[in-house]
Order: structure tokens, then sequence, then C-alpha cells
């Protein structure tokens, strides 16, 4: 390798490390909030009112909100319509607000969908060839190819996203309305132990988090979370979600508040009480990346999913080395969450 391609690949490592732990210091800083709080806000396109969020849909296997679904104004003959996070520009919750990236007439154009039945994936192509986004579904993150909605702005589709390798999931998750799917009961390994109440969404991502489990079918009862990766099993006919935890286990989790913000002191309670997906930190060395505080699977997943993308970005689009990629990414990321050199 010459002098100055080695500078190149030298400079482009330095940039992946900065770019990863920036990565990192951002999820430390992740805040999430509640759905049912998106229900009910007003959502304004660039040039004028829309109508008001009555559902969000989110897909049953990655657990991600999709779509709000947006009960339009008069001008819109009282129809509802999609849209997605990828338009959301804004949420001002002062002021109960959600702002868009669109403008009216684009939602006006936008493919016809009945709300009231299944949206199928064929109704998602062409809504997102309308918008021109790339699809969520084809690609190694949560949103395609990038880990929130706003990285899939930055992105350039094709011309017209093509059915078939890319425009099918082959795991064909379904949207669930987030309306009709609170209040399912949960079923731990051992009893039923009370009621979905609520979710926490992450902020960035679109994520479901945790599901917000109300107990008071128990007295005294109580609200606690717990994250959608240990969900075994959701019977959508019977409306039950069953849990690989056991009963005493929940009833003694930590509290969640359903008026305070979720805080890392809280997360950090909930899996030393689980004494689940604890990350190993060393004692603190010479020469040691800077550390990550311990995060949840989930997370750690997407970080590798963005390593491998970028890894993939610097051997150039003609190469392609999925496994090597992820493998080494793998190895990358958790160098830095133990801080291990």
């Amino acid at each position: 390798m010459g002098a100055s391609a080695y500078r190149q690949t030298s400079q482009r490592e330095s940039r992946f490390h900065e770019v990863l732990h920036a990565h990192c210091r951002k999820l430390e800083k992740t805040v999430v909030y509640r759905l049912k709080q998106l229900i009910g806000l007003h959502v304004e396109a660039s040039d004028g009112k829309i109508g008001t969020i009555k559902d969000v849909y989110f897909d049953d296997h990655s657990w991600a909100v999709r779509y709000l679904i947006v009960e339009a104004g008069a001008w819109f003959t009282a129809r509802k319509v999609l849209v997605s996070p990828i338009s959301v520009s804004r949420i001002d919750w002062n002021n109960n607000l959600i702002e868009l990236s669109l403008t009216c007439q684009q939602i006006r154009a936008s493919p016809p969908i009945d709300t009231d039945k299944p949206v199928s994936r064929q109704h998602e192509v062409d809504f997102f060839d309308y918008y021109g986004y790339p699809y969520y579904w084809a690609g190694p993150s949560l949103w395609g190819e990038t880990p929130d909605p706003a990285g899939s702005m930055a992105l350039t589709p094709a011309p017209r996203n093509a059915p078939g390798l890319l425009g099918e999931s082959p795991l064909n998750p379904q949207l669930r309305s987030a309306v009709e799917v609170i209040g399912y009961s949960l079923q731990a390994t051992d009893s039923k132990m009370g009621h979905l109440e609520d979710f926490l969404l992450d902020s960035d991502t679109w994520g479901i988090r945790y599901l917000v489990v109300s107990t008071h079918d128990w007295l005294p009862g109580k609200h606690v979370v717990i994250p959608p990766q240990w969900i075994r099993d959701v019977d959508w006919s019977q409306r039950v979600v069953s849990i690989d935890v056991a009963s005493d286990l929940v009833k003694e989790s930590p509290e969640f508040n359903l008026g305070a913000e979720f805080s890392r002191v809280h997360e950090t309670n909930l899996y030393r009480h689980y004494q689940r997906h604890e990350v190993p930190m060393p004692s603190p060395g010479e020469g040691r990346m800077p550390r990550c505080k311990p995060i949840d699977p989930e997370r750690r997943e997407a970080m590798i999913r963005q390593a491998a993308y970028f890894r993939s970005q610097l051997r150039g689009p003609c190469l392609t080395h999925e496994a090597e990629d992820w493998l080494a990414a793998e190895r990358q990321i958790d160098r830095m969450l133990t801080g291990s050199a």
C-alpha cells in the first residue's frame, strides 16, 4: 500500500471511530416518551394544517413505529392519511404539534389507503415510491440502511423502488394499531399479571423501547416497563402478550411513574433487578477507548449495524463482504463499550 493510500485509509478509520463514539454518546442521551402522548397531537405541513393523530401503526417484528394515522380536516373530505416518521421534522410538545417536511398538496395527492383494512406491503411500496423514500424493510438496520428515519432522508433512492428482493420482506411483518394493542393482557411464565397500558418510544429511532405494563390486577398494583425483546409470543386473536419473565420478578421490579421522565437510573436499576443483559465493565486503564454506559441488546445491535454499514462504505459500492463487515463491527463496538483497547 502506498503512502497516500495508507493516509487515506487511516483518515477514514479515524473518522469511522469518531462517528461511532458520537453515536454512542447520542445513545446515552436518547430520550424516550410515551406513545399515548402522540395521540391527539395536531399535524402541520410546511404550508398549512393537516389534521390530528388518531392512531399509530407499528410493525410486529421490529416493534418500531412506521406510520402516524392522521385524520385530515375538511379540505381532505375527512380522509385518514398515513404519515411516515421520515416526514416528521419536529415535535413541539409545548404546543401539541408535529411539523412535517411535506406540503399539503403532497399529502393530498398521496396514494389513497383504507386505514380500516390491513395495510399491505404493496400499499407501502406505492406509498414509499410516491414520496421517494427508501424502503425501511430493505436493509440491515431499523430503517433500512440507517438506524433512524432522519438518516433515510440523506439517502438517494432509485427512481422507483422495485419490488422483489428490495420490495418484499422475508419475514413479512404486519402493521399493528397501537390503539388496538394497548389493553392486551400480559401473561408471565407462571400466571397472568396485568395489561399493556402504553409504550415508550425512542425519540430518535421511533422504536418501541419498552412496554408499559399496569399490574393493577394485583392489589396494590403499579406500572412497570418490560423490553419487547422479552416477549415470547403474542396471541393477536386472544389479545394476550406472553413474556419470558416470572410474575414475582415483575411484581418486585422498579416502579415506573407515568408522570415522570424515564431516566437512565431507572433503566440501569431495571436491568440490575432482572439480572439480564449486563455489559461487563473492566477497571479503568491506560490506552483504553472512552466507555459507554451499559446499554441494552437492541441499541448494541443498532450500533453494530451502523458500524457495519460504515465499513461497507469504506470498501466501496461494488464490494460486498456483509458477514466480514458485521463481525468486524461487532468486535469494534464491544471493545468500545467495554473500554478495551
